[in-house]
């Protein structure tokens, strides 16, 4: 039978977000992790106030050695599927927030909004209708 696409739209989106943000407190930046968490990131840093930043603004200065309250800046991300992108701010003690939980992962976010028990393949407003079922690194 193979899985089955669930198609989120903007409004659904839109209350997602809201909800999400509802419990956030004391962060100072909002950082979304490419492609899934970009939207999501723009959407959580005006509904708080607080300033974006891009990963590799956060990643320069991780090199440059410049100390960062990490618990003070939220990692954002579309999903935690398998858990791989959010386990390394997770465990360098970010604050992480995601959309969706899929119950396999191995990352459960500090924040999150809906836990999936099931495998459906969640397609968020900005995804082609035809997307893939499978991570684009994955199809190799």
């Amino acid at each position: 039978m193979g899985v089955k696409k669930v198609f989120i739209g903007w409004g659904e989106l839109e209350k997602s977000v809201n909800k999400l943000v509802s419990n956030i407190k004391e962060v100072d930046y909002v950082v979304g992790i490419p492609r899934g968490g970009l939207i999501i990131a723009v959407m959580v840093s005006h509904r708080l106030g607080i300033k974006h930043m891009t990963i590799d603004h956060l990643e320069k200065l991780e090199e440059d050695g410049f100390e960062l309250i990490k618990k003070r800046i939220l990692i954002v991300d579309d999903i935690s599927d398998s858990g791989q992108t959010l386990k390394r701010y997770k465990k360098e003690g970010y604050t992480t927030a995601t959309l969706d939980v899929r119950n396999s992962t191995i990352t459960v976010p500090d924040h999150y909004v809906n836990w999936l028990d099931n495998t459906n393949w969640i397609v968020y407003p900005w995804e082609m209708k035809y997307s893939k079922t499978i991570q684009d690194y994955l199809d190799n």
